[in-house]
């Protein structure tokens, strides 16, 4: 299969430019992928830290607030005051508490405060209203005080699900509660409690959750939830919490998760003073999620790129391929013999300067043709005027008219007809040295010619002619016709079964040409070697030099559009085509 070379170069180009676009491209994609996966992971890292750090103060707070109240001078008289004497002092009892109210109000000022609690033992004095002040004997069975009691800690945070039935306008609360042990036996004797609302931690896990299907949430120790904010369909696959909270167990920081499926990232940080956990899971799609757009988007920038240079690279090859065929075009042309052809140089690149080499050549092979041609014209010239200088025209005209005036003085008239043929014959034939004579002498040379072979044949040709009266004066190369009816006789007539035959000459003039036709109805030749005939290198039983010698004077005196051309038959005869400019005036 050939390839044209546009196709080629297009090709080369497209390889060229395509394939380290293509891995710019994908180097490049694999970068910044990697780049905005990592800062993902960073900007999630960041937003858990500074989350928890800021839930850290918030919770460092309410610890100072219980510090504030268990250390407070009228909350240690009360504890460690001995009851005998404190029960029956009224009066101090309700100052006592009108200090305690004032200093949780204070507490509660607080915008994350909620509430404040005290339990503590029953005091006659006191108003238990259940809002400030419980009776500490009265907790057992509370679930929020069974985990204090189950805790080693003096402070310990109380999840939300365990104030079901103390709920407000239905907003869940988060507790800090704190043992007042009496220092005497090491011993609880009261509880501090301070409630906040759940969504003020919800409010800074939300801030921890910055992608848009992740979550974050807190966990304690016991796995339950404090707080959450993100996708809740995360937060109910329990094998991926379980994980990820295993990770935190075991001091993991980050940790990749393989859950229902999918994989993810997993984040964590506990909070200092507790037994909380902060956790944040990103799935990991939507950490890709921004580098397939990136892929997307650099995919779409390659195709458009592509096909720019794709269109410029087709403008510009195919261009130059047309340039190259119009090259190629003008040397086939000049193969043809078409030296007349030129290109016209548009550029100064290497392909004009080709074209300026293909016109500079083309004009050198050309005036080299020309001189050859004028060279070959002046050889046959010197040939045949050579071949003329053997021959005395005077001596041969007066030895001859010698002859036929002895021929006349003897009444011999056969003779006489010879002589006079013979005589026209070879004046015609040498023509005072004329390469180039009328028509009209062309056919008086043809003439004398079949006498002369009647004379020897007993008059065996029958000669026809037929000629427009207006092509008698043009001019054409001589003894052109004498060869062609010499043939005609020799290897068609006088091979026929009857050695007799009629040779017709005809001529006629269209437009710009003369067609001259010599026919016979001898045995004829087979129509192989009629088409070969001119090719011919030797002479064979069918023609001689001197056929091929009138077909080559003729193209080159006039060039290769004029000669002979044969056509024939076996039993059917031959026809010679001569094809002739119009020519009225010799030439030089």
């Amino acid at each position: 299969m050939t390839v044209s070379i546009k196709t080629k170069l297009l090709v080369s180009y497209l390889v060229l430019i395509f394939v380290p676009l293509i891995v710019l491209t994908g180097l490049t994609y694999w970068r910044v992928s990697t780049q905005m996966e990592d800062n993902m992971q960073r900007t999630s890292r960041n937003a858990l830290a500074q989350s928890a750090t800021y839930l850290e103060t918030k919770l460092n707070n309410l610890l100072n607030a219980t510090d504030i109240l268990y250390f407070d001078k009228t909350l240690q008289d009360v504890i460690t005051v001995s009851p005998a004497v404190y029960d029956e002092d009224y009066i101090q009892q309700n100052m006592d508490q009108n200090n305690l109210i004032a200093l949780m109000g204070q507490i509660e000022h607080n915008t994350d405060v909620l509430h404040v609690r005290l339990y503590m033992r029953e005091i006659p004095g006191y108003l238990y209203d259940n809002m400030r002040f419980f009776v500490f004997k009265n907790m057992d069975g509370l679930p929020w005080y069974e985990d204090l009691k189950a805790s080693n800690s003096v402070v310990t945070w109380i999840a939300p699900s365990r104030f079901s039935a103390e709920t407000q306008d239905g907003v869940p609360i988060i507790s800090l509660a704190r043992r007042i042990t009496l220092k005497t036996y090491n011993v609880a004797d009261g509880v501090i409690r301070i409630d906040m609302r759940e969504p003020v931690v919800k409010d800074i896990v939300t801030q921890a959750n910055v992608t848009s299907t992740g979550l974050s949430y807190i966990v304690n120790s016991s796995g339950e939830i404090i707080s959450a904010a993100g996708n809740p369909d995360l937060l109910a696959m329990t094998d991926l919490r379980k994980a990820a909270e295993l990770a935190a167990h075991d001091h993991r920081d980050s940790s990749d998760i393989h859950a229902n499926n999918a994989d993810f990232l997993t984040l964590s940080r506990p909070i200092a003073n507790t037994d909380w956990t902060f956790i944040s899971v990103i799935p990991y799609n939507e950490i890709k999620s921004s580098g397939n757009d990136i892929r997307f988007y650099m995919i779409l920038m390659l195709l458009a790129t592509g096909a720019i240079a794709f269109l410029l690279a087709y403008l510009w090859f195919n261009s130059t391929a047309l340039r190259l065929k119009h090259l190629a075009r003008n040397i086939r042309n000049v193969t043809s013999g078409n030296f007349h052809t030129r290109i016209r140089v548009s550029s100064k690149d290497e392909l004009g300067q080709i074209s300026q080499d293909f016109n500079y050549m083309v004009t050198e092979m050309a005036a080299m043709i020309e001189e050859r041609f004028e060279s070959g014209k002046k050889i046959k010239s010197l040939e045949l005027r050579s071949l003329q200088s053997q021959i005395n025209p005077h001596f041969l005209y007066n030895s001859l008219d010698m002859i036929n005036w002895s021929a006349v003085m003897s009444g011999n008239s056969e003779i006489e007809t010879m002589i006079q043929s013979l005589s026209t014959f070879y004046k015609i034939g040498l023509s005072k040295g004329d390469d180039i004579i009328p028509i009209k002498h062309e056919l008086e040379h043809v003439r004398a010619f079949v006498t002369l072979q009647n004379l020897r044949y007993q008059d065996q040709i029958n000669l026809e002619l037929d000629f427009d009266e207006d092509i008698m004066e043009l001019l054409m190369v001589k003894i052109t016709l004498q060869p062609i009816v010499e043939n005609a006789i020799l290897h068609g007539i006088l091979r026929s079964p009857t050695k007799s035959g009629t040779i017709r000459i005809s001529g006629s003039r269209r437009g710009d040409i003369v067609i001259l036709s010599v026919s016979d109805d001898g045995v004829g030749m087979a129509p192989e070697t009629a088409l070969h005939i001119l090719d011919a290198d030797s002479p064979d039983e069918f023609h001689g030099y001197g056929i091929k010698n009138i077909h080559e004077r003729i193209q080159l005196l006039y060039g290769a559009s004029y000669g002979l051309s044969y056509e024939s038959s076996l039993g059917a005869g031959t026809t010679v085509t001569i094809i002739l400019p119009v020519e009225t005036r010799r030439m030089p």
